[in-house]
């Protein structure tokens, strides 16, 4: 009988790019790979605090963005309820000239009616 020949298993070194510094890693620096499948290498020493992780600072970077964002938005909003208010006070001090206007054309429509019931 021959003896069955053992598959040799070979020792693959994948390469990555970390997507927040660019630098370059293999498999067999430490890493962090997240739900977006994006890389990012970490630098630590077991015990310590890490030297370099980029992940944080990747998130850091995205909810400082949103911030940003939002502080925008706020702005955009307040903006928009202070030129409705603008408009809203125009608004009332055009209603002073309206109703006098409207007892005029109603005084007119008055004169009118009460012109043809006489003859």
């Amino acid at each position: 009988m021959r003896p069955i020949p053992l598959k040799r298993e070979s020792n693959r070194i994948l390469y990555f790019k970390c997507d927040y510094c660019k630098t370059e890693l293999n498999s067999r620096d430490t890493f962090v790979v997240n739900a977006e499948h994006k890389h990012f290498c970490i630098k630590i020493n077991p015990g310590h605090p890490p030297i370099k992780d980029c992940m944080s600072s990747y998130l850091e970077k995205i909810k400082a963005e949103n911030r940003r964002l939002e502080d925008l938005q706020k702005q955009k909003q307040e903006q928009a309820q202070k030129e409705l208010e603008e408009a809203k006070a125009k608004r009332r001090l055009e209603i002073p000239r309206m109703e006098e206007k409207l007892k005029e054309l109603r005084n007119q429509l008055k004169q009118k009616q009460y012109e043809k019931r006489l003859p």
